[in-house]
């Protein structure tokens, strides 16, 4: 079933974060002031929804708020172009 609008327009920000992690080496980091089982859900929600975004990962990090968008395969790959 497709993100209705609403949900694309609430998660934009997300969205727009877990694309730039595609372009990054390591991804990106993020803040996000609320419980981490809606951040949680809405990041896997959406892998489910856009299948570029299947091999990133949402990670915690020591700070309260702030996630890291992880991409393992572009650090494997940037590791063997070098």
């Amino acid at each position: 079933m497709p993100c209705s609008t609403r949900k694309l327009l609430a998660w934009g920000p997300l969205i727009e974060a877990m694309q730039q992690s595609l372009r990054e080496t390591y991804g990106v980091k993020i803040r996000f002031f609320g419980p981490y089982p809606r951040i949680r859900n809405a990041f896997y929600g959406l892998k489910r929804e856009f299948p570029e975004f299947k091999d990133l990962s949402l990670l915690l990090t020591p700070l309260e708020g702030e996630y890291m968008i992880y991409h393992p395969s572009k650090e494997a790959q940037d590791a063997r172009e070098e």
